[in-house]
């Protein structure tokens, strides 16, 4: 045996039955596989030094993470939401639009349906004229052609 093992096994003889009942207890201690023979009983008891206020820095830093990740999730929800609120502004000026001009479409329609109505009827009242007046002349050259008949030659 070496003698820091010796020196410390004799630390350990002494009796501690009263320090124990003043020394707080350990927070944190990791099993420790020790190669040497003499040294694997005290393993157990060894505290991890260090290794506890790593994982607080670790926990820190991680938190701290987290809370900037899920800031960025609330800026992105936000962006989402003013996003998607201004599509649905834009599609309902849109769907509006469309109805306006739907509107004036039909009422256009509507318009040239009338004019065209009008222009129809005008046409047809024409129509009749020119009909009348065909009639008329119908007549009047059948009694021109009696006349013409009735009329001796003139030679």
């Amino acid at each position: 045996m070496s003698t820091a093992t010796m020196n410390r096994k004799r630390a350990y003889a002494v009796d501690i039955s009263q320090a124990r009942a003043v020394t707080p207890p350990r927070r944190s201690t990791v099993p420790v596989r020790n190669t040497r023979r003499d040294e694997s009983d005290l393993s157990p008891l060894i505290p991890a030094k260090g290794v506890e206020r790593e994982l607080m820095n670790t926990i820190y830093q991680l938190s701290e993470s987290n809370a900037a990740l899920q800031g960025e999730v609330q800026s992105y929800k936000v962006q989402l939401e003013e996003t998607e609120r201004r599509y649905r502004d834009e599609l309902d000026l849109q769907r509006h639009e469309i109805i306006q001009l739907d509107i004036e479409r039909r009422e256009m329609f509507a318009q040239e349906k009338k004019s065209l109505e009008i222009k129809l009827v005008g046409l047809e009242d024409h129509m009749l004229k020119v009909d009348a007046k065909l009639e008329a002349s119908s007549k009047t050259v059948d009694e021109c052609a009696k006349v013409l008949d009735n009329m001796p030659e003139l030679v």
